[in-house]
């Protein structure tokens, strides 16, 4: 038992202390991988990826996400603030619309290789979380 313990003890040491000890660290959203961003296309229905999005032609359930907007089928929403939340989370603010029809939302993003859970927490279309897929874009 005392073996088990020296050995796991060793590995985590070595796993988690040689990285900080030689001035590395673990991946960050910014030096993450694409496919660990919420940046680019998604869509709600996995089939709705045979074609690669394109902003100006987006269906219901469609969206392409860029660092200053959100595109989606009525239009383009503006982002105005993002927070990173965990490894690979954001909660993004945005502004939809001008003038006396301007609505604000806010959507808490959670990415997990091509898979992306939403939500929207603030806004006309607040509610429970939904399940995106990546597209590609054009």
């Amino acid at each position: 038992m005392i073996g088990r313990r020296f050995i796991f003890t060793t590995y985590m040491l070595l796993a988690v202390g040689l990285p900080v000890a030689a001035g590395l660290s673990w991946p960050t959203t910014a030096s993450a991988s694409p496919s660990a961003t919420y940046l680019g296309g998604w869509t709600e229905d996995a089939q709705g990826c045979s074609q690669p999005l394109a902003e100006g032609r987006l269906q219901p359930g469609e969206y392409v996400f860029g660092k200053d907007a959100r595109h989606h089928f009525e239009g383009r929403c503006r982002i105005t603030h993002v927070d990173p939340s965990g490894s690979f989370g954001w909660k993004l603010d945005e502004v939809c619309g001008s003038g006396p029809s301007v609505r604000k939302a806010r959507w808490t993003l959670s990415v997990a290789g091509d898979t992306m859970i939403a939500s929207i927490a603030r806004g006309s279309k607040a509610g429970e979380p939904f399940t995106l897929k990546r597209c590609a874009t054009r």
